[in-house]
């Protein structure tokens, strides 16, 4: 399989993030957006695919993930999710903080790998307990931003007659139920 393609928007910033990261975008400039530097991008780009193929290949699912969400590339996440399925991740029983962060990157953007990015997040939120002390005082803002995501693709994946309607409802549902 090819990695992903260079230079991908940067992905939301998570909540976890520290102060260090924050601003620094999957093109590593401060203003988040692309470097320059194409070439070099490509390369990081493989070479962070590659690493996440190693990790797989051990059967270092949780690592691998981390070194997704560490990267803050949506595009990179994404590709590492159509490649694992949700219980291998979930079968490691990965911290609560992953968790998180993976609900809301996968939230971030559903107008692109939206049927997997579902799936995932219908895998995911019953695992995520919104009480646990590492993540209970971000879990509200989380929450309120995958809503307003979920809620933003109702146009289109509203229809009944849409292949990730159930999905939507099923998970717009999760987000709710969690909320309270």
């Amino acid at each position: 399989d090819a990695p992903p393609a260079p230079a991908p928007p940067a992905a939301k910033r998570s909540v976890f993030d520290s102060p260090g990261n924050l601003g620094r975008g999957a093109g590593g400039n401060a203003a988040g957006g692309a470097a320059k530097d194409s070439g070099g991008e490509m390369f990081k780009s493989f070479k962070a695919t590659m690493e996440l193929q190693q990790l797989l290949g051990r059967g270092e699912h949780e690592k691998a993930f981390a070194t997704a969400l560490h990267a803050q590339s949506l595009e990179l996440l994404s590709w590492l999710c159509s490649k694992v399925d949700p219980s291998e991740l979930l079968a490691a029983r990965p911290s609560q903080i992953l968790l998180t962060s993976l609900v809301q990157q996968l939230a971030f953007d559903l107008g692109a790998s939206t049927s997997m990015k579902l799936k995932w997040l219908l895998a995911t939120l019953p695992r995520l307990d919104p009480h646990d002390p590492q993540i209970a005082s971000h879990v509200p803002k989380i929450l309120e931003q995958v809503a307003a995501n979920l809620a933003g693709c109702t146009d289109v994946l509203g229809n009944a007659g849409h292949p990730c309607h159930a999905t939507l409802l099923a998970v717009s549902a999760m987000v709710s139920q969690l909320a309270r």
